[in-house]
């Protein structure tokens, strides 16, 4: 799912887009920017309707794919409902049970609505790459240096191909605040 539109591009631009520029941005740039922040952080950004995962029992503490956690809907153990406000604790990041739940795989059922939005900071860093992008297209992916002394003017001009300083270290920084362990 996308997280940035067009107009966020052109706002921050200053510009007006023509339609083959929205096309290129909501078709390319945008989704691979979008995809590029849920595989680097490991998680996906909001996250909307209630979610359904199992577990592993034999343990009292549950991390599921999608924190902040709003609400926990269900707790199921081995098709046994848990009592929700005896027994369940909501931390927002993980869940725990006042017991060890019963051994068994992906015999825990848990059921939550998540409360992910895409945080201020995070979009404002993709908005500023995705515009990086956008602006560097007519080079076909080449960084263009430029220096001027006096009347001299000299261009450097190096491939983009290179994935581990591709991305600009101000998105690094900003993705690196929301990266999940693997």
């Amino acid at each position: 799912m996308p997280y940035l539109t067009d107009t966020d591009v052109s706002n921050l631009l200053a510009t007006v887009l023509t339609q083959t520029q929205k096309d290129l941005l909501n078709n390319d740039v945008i989704p691979a920017v979008s995809k590029y922040a849920d595989e680097y952080c490991n998680r996906i950004f909001q996250v909307t309707g209630e979610q359904t995962e199992l577990f592993d029992g034999g343990v009292n503490v549950f991390f599921p794919k999608y924190p902040p956690i709003n609400t926990i809907n269900s707790f199921k153990v081995d098709g046994s409902a848990y009592d929700l406000a005896n027994v369940v604790a909501n931390y927002k990041v993980y869940i725990k049970t006042q017991t060890i739940t019963g051994s068994g795989l992906k015999n825990v059922e848990i059921k939550y609505t998540s409360a992910v939005t895409l945080p201020a900071d995070l979009k404002h860093a993709l908005v500023r790459w995705a515009a990086e992008i956008f602006n560097s297209s007519s080079s076909a992916g080449k960084d263009i240096s430029r220096f001027t002394a006096g009347s001299v003017t000299v261009e450097y001009e190096s491939s983009g191909v290179d994935t581990d300083n591709a991305i600009p270290s101000f998105v690094r920084k900003v993705l690196n605040r929301y990266r999940l362990e693997s």
